[in-house]
């Protein structure tokens, strides 16, 4: 947990803030081409927090029928 944890903190925010930032005052129409970018790293940090929060329901079921 603490690696995706760490991966999540310093390697997929700062991209997902520096495309943000880039995405922040351009026009929408048409769709500018970070935007993908930014979907595909928004669904790649999603996937992450979900194993992360199923890595520790693992764990803790682990733990608690431990003898």
């Amino acid at each position: 947990m603490l690696a995706v944890n760490l991966l999540m903190t310093f390697y997929l925010t700062p991209q997902i803030v520096e495309v943000g930032r880039v995405l922040d005052f351009v026009s929408r129409d048409p769709p500018p081409p970070e935007l993908g970018r930014f979907g595909a790293l928004h669904a790649a940090y999603s996937v992450l927090d979900v194993l992360k929060l199923l890595l520790g329901i693992w764990l803790t079921v682990r733990l608690v029928r431990r003898p």
